[in-house]
Order: C-alpha cells, then structure tokens, then sequence
C-alpha cells in the first residue's frame, strides 16, 4: 500500500437481536404466522382424530358380537346347547360386556342350519354417542345327514 492510499472498509456485520430472530422464526415470508394455521388445523385434526378412535370402536363391539355369535352357533350345530339355553347364555354373556348396551339375540335352528342374530347398541368414546349394530351368522348343523 502507497502513503496516503484510503483502504476501503466492508461495514461491521449486525446480528439480528433475539426480537428480530423471534419474529423471523414466527412469521414467514408472506406476513402470517404459522401459529394461525395450526390454529385453524387443529380443530379439525382433532374432529378426524376423534373420529377414527370412534370407528375402532364401533368396530371393536361388532367383532366381540360376531365372534361369540359364530362360537355360539358351533356349539348349537354340533349339539353341545339347545337354541333356548344358547340365546339365554349369550344374552347374558354380552350384557356383561361393557361395549355393548341394549343387547338382542335371537338363536334358530331350523336342523340344518343355526341362525344367530344379535343386535346391540356399541358405546363410543363421547358418553351418549353410540352405534346400533346387527348381525346374523349361519352354521350348518354338523350331523350325519340321511342320502336323498
């Protein structure tokens, strides 16, 4: 460098303070928050959320109903119960589930086929909020059976 020569100096950098480095974490680039969409999203997130946990639910009474109702109706079809005491028994099997309130069942058999059919009211995660639900299953009766 020659005597006298100006040396020419870049500004001191600036660091944002923390109010700015807020501010920058909590708009983006068009002005708005992302805390308004979350806002906004999570009313429905948690409507979707509710919803889901609703239909396993109702799901999970159904499959209870049907499994006891096809147990039910093999033991009729191999003559393990008669219809009568396998409708009072399954009756009084799923009152005493909690998930399922205003219980129905009806046995049949006819000697070639047993007909279960139970209906009942599936309980949700909102007190007050259930489901009805019905089902028949149909199992033949296991038996030697005469040729025609």
């Amino acid at each position: 460098m020659t005597p006298g020569a100006h040396t020419i100096h870049a500004p001191p950098t600036r660091h944002p303070t923390a109010r700015e480095q807020l501010r920058n974490v909590l708009i983006d680039e068009h002005g708005v928050a992302p805390t308004v969409s979350v806002v906004l999203l999570f009313p429905l997130i948690a409507v979707l959320l509710f919803a889901g946990i609703q239909t396993v639910l109702w799901q999970h009474a159904r499959t209870i109903a049907a499994d006891r109702a096809n147990q039910t109706a093999a033991l009729v079809a191999v003559g393990d119960l008669t219809a009568a005491n396998a409708d009072s028994l399954l009756t009084s099997e799923l009152d005493n589930d909690p998930d399922l309130a205003d219980v129905d069942v009806t046995v049949t058999d006819d000697g070639q086929t047993v007909t279960v059919t139970v209906t009942a009211d599936a309980n949700g995660i909102i007190i007050g909020t259930r489901n009805r639900i019905s089902l028949t299953t149909a199992t033949p009766v296991e038996a030697w059976q005469p040729l025609p």
